[in-house]
């Protein structure tokens, strides 16, 4: 089953992305430590490592493929900028 913006906690990308990050590379940290605008690889929350991690979660949770010239900043830098990339992708 595909992710959907529904509002649904279940398949919300906001949410399920934020719950991914907050308990795989934050844990223990506050949910409000964790800004959506905020830089996830200048902040150091997430790695090369990390990020190969989040583009699994992105395509198990969500039924999509990640294209390699996909994987960029624009779309993998913030919780905004992955909620709208995956939102073009839920939408495609």
């Amino acid at each position: 089953m595909r992710g959907s913006l529904d509002g649904d906690p279940m398949t919300d990308p906001r949410d399920a992305i934020r719950a991914f990050i907050l308990g795989q590379f934050l844990s223990g940290t506050d949910a409000s430590a964790l800004k959506d605008d905020q830089s996830l690889e200048r902040s150091g929350v997430i790695d090369s490592a990390g990020m190969l991690e989040l583009i699994m979660f992105l395509e198990e949770k969500f039924g999509f493929a990640v294209e390699a010239e996909e994987a960029l900043p624009s779309n993998f830098d913030t919780v905004n900028a992955l909620v709208a990339y995956a939102g073009r992708k839920l939408a495609a």
